[in-house]
């Protein structure tokens, strides 16, 4: 991802990244939001665990964290 961050730092094209990733240089106003209307297909996170009867409660407590701050992501 660094490749694709850099290269539109540079200005040398149109990017499609994370709002998580983005939303630095976004703020900072070194990248310019040129889409805002638009979301990128496959927002589909998977987390991959060791079978459930071997999950720990910190690995699951990890997945639900994850899971939930990635649906509010996507609901900005």
């Amino acid at each position: 991802m660094g490749v694709l961050i850099n290269a539109a730092l540079r200005g040398n094209g149109i990017v499609c990244l994370p709002t998580d990733l983005a939303n630095h240089y976004l703020e900072q106003g070194e990248l310019l939001e040129v889409l805002p209307n638009t979301t990128a297909p496959g927002k589909t996170l998977w987390a991959v665990y060791l079978s459930r009867s071997y999950q720990q409660t910190v690995v699951r407590a990890f997945i639900d964290f994850t899971a939930n701050a990635w649906q509010q992501d996507i609901k900005k």
